[in-house]
């Protein structure tokens, strides 16, 4: 798979330990003012990079976020909450799903621990791609 910086929400990005942390994607995507007329044949994708472990029971949820200015943050979509048993290393939590609807100029990604703090800082790997690009 062909993945270009420009397209990356999260490259190796290691989410806090903390419980309730919510923690944005390293980058924010600049569609400038393509916003929802992007093209709807890119997919986007989570890869865990490294197993979450956890004292308790950690649980993650991903949140999609855009907004016109920059500051102004609206969310477009909500991931399941997935429990610590499947936050494990290579686990694809989002797999080429197509881009959510409402689209602004800047988008991102929150990702959220709760339930538990972690015990490691688990990474993740994010992104945008075309969709005849298999995720590896």
């Amino acid at each position: 798979m062909l993945l270009s910086n420009e397209d990356m929400f999260s490259d190796a990005q290691e989410i806090p330990v903390t419980l309730n942390a919510a923690t944005s994607s390293t980058n924010t995507l600049d569609w400038k003012s393509h916003g929802d007329d992007i093209d709807k044949l890119l997919r986007w994708f989570v890869i865990l990079g490294e197993t979450a472990t956890s004292d308790g029971a950690a649980t993650l949820t991903i949140t999609w976020q855009t907004s016109a200015n920059n500051s102004n943050w609206t969310t477009l979509w909500t991931s399941e909450t997935f429990a610590l048993a499947s936050l494990v290393a290579g686990a694809k939590l989002v797999d080429g799903l197509v881009l959510p609807t409402g689209l602004l100029r800047y988008n991102k990604l929150v990702f959220t621990n709760g339930t538990a703090a972690f015990t490691n800082t688990p990474a993740v790997d994010a992104g945008v791609i075309r969709n005849d690009m298999p995720i590896a």
